[in-house]
């Protein structure tokens, strides 16, 4: 898990410039879990520590943890979550886009179709709290 959390959004690099809006997120989310995969089975292939076996399952992570449909089983579930909550944690990540882009992406994307995936009891706790700084961010910028 920690390989694959820690790799799960590797494949972002080089299809987004800096500055990038919601919209240019999504044009590129499905290809950026098959690059990721692709990079972390060629960086973990020399890696000791690391079976075949592990390396393909982390890839495996990688490669659907932002396909909502994918998500099964307690590791993508996790991943899912971890990387849903990093999404609005914006004590440790602001925002990238506008007020108005991030509270449109909120309304339309998050709200309805990452945060009802949301599942595990600990997720669904952070979740709460962060909606909560999400909601007096919104409010106040």
């Amino acid at each position: 898990m920690v390989p694959a959390a820690w790799l799960h959004d590797i494949g972002y690099a080089g299809l987004l410039d800096e500055g990038y809006s919601n919209e240019d997120n999504e044009a590129v989310k499905d290809m950026h879990m098959k690059v990721g995969a692709d990079m972390a089975r060629e960086d973990l292939a020399d890696v000791d520590e690391l079976s075949e076996d592990e390396v393909a399952e982390i890839c495996r992570l990688i490669s659907i943890h932002d396909d909502l449909d994918a998500i099964e089983g307690k590791n993508s579930q996790l991943l899912f979550e971890a990387d849903t909550l990093g999404m609005i944690d914006i004590d440790r990540v602001p925002p990238n886009f506008s007020r108005d882009e991030f509270k449109n992406w909120m309304e339309t994307d998050f709200n309805p179709r990452r945060a009802p995936q949301v599942k595990t009891d600990t997720g669904k706790k952070y979740l709460s709290q962060l909606l909560e700084k999400v909601d007096n961010h919104l409010a106040y910028c």
